[in-house]
């Protein structure tokens, strides 16, 4: 690291990774996988504008813009929990299913879980997010609509075994990748 009066300057030597935040503007750069610097996710912001990998923007704005077009993002923005409450509402209005509509309320946080699963591209984010909700709606099912809570209950027990198996295959994914790119440090 490095303060002076041209900036701040702070490298990271094993990563490779770089930023400056000087008179000059913020750049920050962070090699590829072959090493060089011509990465998508370096960022340069000065006088002539912000840079994101290859793509030219007049400023912040356009770029917000331009990124937030995004599907995955536009997943977030949709009014998901109203559309749940209003079908909730018609369920119990047109067909008296007031209690089994409950069952509803489970898709919200499935919706988001798939949404951030999508956006990170990780099943085992989408497994270990989605089965304890699944769980959870189960386990209700068999409580209140069938009266039947003492076998549910154990299903609550291979949810620790399911979210240590999601991060174990998280890690050795990683761990995998890395051995690939050559990242790997010996031991």
């Amino acid at each position: 690291m490095h303060i002076g009066w041209s900036g701040v300057h702070v490298t990271n030597r094993k990563k490779g990774e770089e930023v400056h935040v000087g008179w000059d503007g913020v750049h920050v750069e962070q090699p590829n996988a072959s090493g060089t610097t011509d990465n998508p996710k370096s960022v340069h912001v000065d006088s002539s504008g912000v840079i994101i990998g290859e793509q030219h923007f007049e400023n912040w704005r356009e770029a917000h813009k331009a990124y937030k077009r995004k599907p995955e993002r536009a997943w977030r923005s949709f009014p998901f929990p109203l559309v749940i409450l209003v079908a909730y509402v018609l369920l119990g209005l047109f067909a008296n299913a007031w209690a089994p509509g409950l069952m509803l309320a489970f898709s919200v946080p499935a919706y988001y879980v798939i949404g951030n699963a999508w956006e990170k591209r990780r099943l085992s984010r989408l497994i270990g997010g989605l089965y304890p909700i699944g769980t959870i709606a189960w386990f209700c099912w068999m409580a209140f609509a069938l009266n039947q809570a003492h076998p549910a209950w154990v299903l609550f027990l291979t949810i620790p075994v399911v979210e240590i198996l999601c991060t174990w295959s998280r890690k050795t994914w990683k761990r995998r990748r890395k051995a690939k790119t050559g990242e790997m440090k010996p031991k």
